[in-house]
Parts: C-alpha cells; sequence; structure tokens
C-alpha cells in the first residue's frame, strides 16, 4: 500500500514537471494562449489531486459527537442550484450519535424569480413576471453501512418532509398603447407539504474534517394549496378600473419526489475530536 501510495506521488509529480517544462515554451511563441491556459489548469489540478490523495492517507470518518455541516448542489451531471421545488440547494446538519448512526437536519431555501419583457416600435409592449418561494425542512436518521472503511461512509437516510411557501406568484401586464393597457396579478395561495423521504448516498472523507459525496432520495408527498386571488386593472382611452378576484382553486395533490433524478452533490466540514 505505501508502495502504492509513493508511486500515485509520483506520477503526479511527473505531470507537474512536464507542465512547467510545456509552459517554458510559451516565451518561443511555440504555445498560444489557450494552450498555456490548459497547462496552468492541469498543473493546478495536479497539485490539488497531489494533495488529496497525501492527506487522505490519514483521513478518519466522524465518530460519537462530532458534527457536520454540509453545503449540497443539485445535478450530478451539471453544478447548479435549481429553482425546482424538488431539487433545490440544500444545508444539512449532522450529529453523529455513534461511529454508524447520525441525527439530521436539513434545510432547503428555494427564491427564484423570471421576468419577460418585450416592446416594438408600434407601443405594443408585454412585461411578465413569475416567483415563487418555498422553505422546506428535512427531520431524520442517518445509519452508516461499511463502518469498516477508511474513508468511505455509504448510508441510508429517512427523512420526514415539511415545506411551506407560495408557487407560481405571477404579474403579466399588455400595453396596447399609452392610454390602453390590462396588468393582471395572480397571488396564489399558500402551499403547505408533508412527506416521507428515503435518501441513500456516501461521503468520501479525503481528510479527518472535510469531504466529498453525493445522495439520492424519494418518497411520497403530500401538497395542499389555497385559494388566489385575482387582481385586474384595466387601462382604456387613460380611464382606470381595478378588479378584485378571489378564485376557488384550492387544490390537494399526492406525488413522489424527492432531491430529484440528477441527485445532490454534497460538501461537508466536521467538527468534533
Amino acid at each position: 500500500m505505501r508502495i502504492l501510495f509513493l508511486n500515485k506521488i509520483h506520477l503526479l509529480s511527473l505531470l507537474w514537471i512536464k507542465s512547467a517544462d510545456l509552459v517554458s515554451l510559451a516565451d518561443t511563441g511555440i504555445l498560444t494562449l489557450s494552450n498555456q491556459k490548459f497547462i496552468l489548469m492541469k498543473k493546478l489540478f495536479s497539485l490539488l489531486l497531489l494533495c488529496m490523495i497525501t492527506v487522505a492517507a490519514f483521513a478518519q470518518k466522524p465518530t460519537a459527537s462530532d458534527m457536520a455541516f454540509t453545503f449540497g448542489l443539485n445535478g450530478l451531471s451539471q453544478i447548479g442550484v435549481s429553482s425546482d421545488f424538488g431539487g433545490m440547494g440544500t444545508l444539512l446538519f449532522r450529529y453523529y450519535l455513534s461511529d454508524n448512526m447520525a441525527l439530521r437536519a436539513r434545510l432547503d431555501l428555494l427564491i427564484s424569480s423570471d421576468k419577460f419583457d418585450q416592446t416594438d416600435t408600434s407601443q405594443v409592449e408585454e412585461h411578465d413576471k413569475t416567483s415563487s418561494h418555498m422553505v422546506t425542512l428535512h427531520l431524520g436518521v442517518q445509519k452508516n453501512m461499511g463502518t469498516d472503511l477508511k474513508r468511505i461512509e455509504p448510508y441510508i437516510a429517512p427523512e420526514l418532509v415539511f415545506a411551506l411557501g407560495k408557487l407560481n406568484i405571477t404579474d403579466n401586464t399588455s400595453i396596447t398603447d399609452e392610454n390602453n393597457s390590462t396588468q393582471i396579478k395572480t397571488e396564489p395561495g399558500g402551499t403547505m407539504s408533508i412527506g416521507l423521504v428515503l435518501n441513500v448516498g456516501f461521503n468520501y472523507w479525503f481528510t479527518d474534517h472535510l469531504a466529498l459525496g453525493a445522495e439520492f432520495g424519494y418518497g411520497l408527498q403530500v401538497s395542499h394549496t389555497g385559494d388566489a386571488t385575482v387582481t385586474t386593472t384595466s387601462v382604456v382611452a387613460g380611464d382606470s378600473e381595478t378588479s378584485v378576484d378571489t378564485q376557488d382553486i384550492t387544490t390537494k395533490s399526492f406525488s413522489l419526489s424527492g432531491t430529484g433524478s440528477s441527485g445532490l452533490i454534497m460538501f461537508t466540514v466536521a467538527f468534533g475530536k
């Protein structure tokens, strides 16, 4: 094992030296600017990988009474925080009761806003805005598998899920000319959800306090949305008229959902012994 570890360091050292030799050719004009950027990225990546392998030799997974904070990003194929209710970024807290059991509290926050504006030379304009906000709380436990593994921490984690917020608040304005326009504002009722999700994931502890991992969850969810209020303001020949209509469109839904089919990329920082 020690020989294999030293071979990895030797290989990365060679990559570093070769990259340095190639960068030196830039002064002769043989390398283009794009090539130099590529070589610099290769050099930095080699150094990062070397550091990770070096510290990983001494890494240890969390034990009883340790705590960990995790930030998760939606998408295993594309890093980014989604505006999708089922797959947003997340902040997760773990408290380890033992080497193979931890309590979990997770918070998801959704704040999204989309705008569309269109104008032309005939004074016709269209201005649309759609926004949503939602807070989701997950409470659960985590059962770790493979406790004999040194750095890999596979686990399953059932959670109760509670969500509250408003989705698809719209403000649509159509302007025919300076004396004629229509504005329709839709304020949906609050959405409340409760569910049960089973998460499956893993962490790779490359130091005693830092880990990278991934998690995928799927489960049952029941949602209820209250009545919506629609406010219409019409301007005809310069005269304004406003009407307010409360629409009885209360909805209830039952669905299978979770962290989304793309899962979560997790970065964890641990505190403890």
